[in-house]
Order: C-alpha cells, then sequence, then structure tokens
C-alpha cells in the first residue's frame, strides 16, 4: 500500500529552508565549475535533511535523545517537524490496529531520533537498523520482527542502504 501526503513545513522549518536557499545564492555569484555544482549538491542534501527535522541541519541531533526522556520534551521535539508529527500519528494509527510497521530514512540522525521518539511514545520496543549494525544483529533483528509469532517489535525503522533487502 503506497499513499503519498504531503505536509507543510512548520515555520521554523520554512525559515530555515529560505535562510539555506539565500545563502547558497549569495555563494553561487563567486563560485564556479565543480565548486559551484558541490555547493549545490551540498543545499540540496541540507534542505532535505532540513525537511526531515530542523534538528539534523543544526546538528543537534545528539540532544534529541535527551528532549524524548519527557513527555513535554518529546512533544517539543515533534513539533518542530511537521513531517514528524504525521510520522508519529500514523505509527499511532497503525499499531492501535495492530499492524507492523518499516519506516525507512535516508539519514542517520533522522533513523536514531524516530525510534528515539517511537519508543518513547508508544512504550514498546523499535528496532533500528543502519550500516553499522553488525551483520549477526541485523538477522537477529530480521528474524525477530518478520516471526509471526513474536511478542517482539512490530516497528523497524532502518536507512535506506542497509535495509532494503529481505523486509517488505
Amino acid at each position: 500500500l503506497e499513499m503519498k501526503v504531503y505536509i507543510n513545513l512548520t515555520a521554523e522549518q520554512g525559515a530555515m529552508y529560505e535562510q539555506t536557499v539565500k545563502d547558497l545564492m549569495q555563494r553561487m555569484q563567486k563560485l564556479e565549475g565543480m565548486e559551484r555544482k558541490g555547493a549545490i549538491l551540498g543545499a540540496l542534501t541540507q534542505l532535505k535533511q532540513l525537511c526531515d527535522h530542523p534538528m539534523l541541519l543544526s546538528k543537534e541531533a545528539e540532544l534529541a535523545e535527551n528532549m524524548t526522556q519527557s513527555e513535554d520534551g518529546r512533544e517539543a521535539l515533534v513539533q518542530r517537524s511537521a513531517k514528524l508529527e504525521r510520522l508519529v500519528a500514523m505509527v499511532d494509527e497503525l499499531r492501535d490496529e495492530g499492524d507492523s510497521c518499516l519506516i525507512f530514512t535516508q539519514y542517520v540522525g533522522m533513523g536514531r531520533m524516530l525510534a528515539d521518539v517511537l519508543s518513547k511514545q508508544r512504550g514498546e520496543p523499535v528496532f533500528y537498523l543502519n550500516g553499522s549494525t553488525p551483520k549477526q544483529e541485523r538477522d537477529r533483528m530480521i528474524e525477530r520482527f518478520q516471526a509471526a509469532d513474536s511478542d517482539g517489535p512490530s516497528i523497524f525503522v532502518l536507512s535506506l542502504k542497509a535495509g532494503g533487502v529481505g523486509l517488505n
């Protein structure tokens, strides 16, 4: 089942997006050739991260884990990203129906944030797999997630590069 959901940026995300584009346009006047292409690719990466969560762009991702410890901190963290807010609501809907879910992300920082927020929000374990997950641990997580009679985690957050095989 595939469903497209369009989400507007929060005010914070919108302001940061605009500033990133403005900064890029100023840099373009001074750069040429490969430097120019590199700056554009770098800005695109920043904009994609910003659309996930502003903490990824501001390098605050390490603080996210501390924020999820309290309900108020978690709520503040979630409200800073329209995408994260919608994703939490979608996972709540799925889990309340008894369904499992796979969540793919391109960025390790976002993956950690998702796993931490969802685990605390739902009060249930969440698997998180990325490129640094050892093969033995990866295989164990996949086996537990796929076991029909398992009481193991029903939410699995995966990096795109590490988690695309044999799960969906």
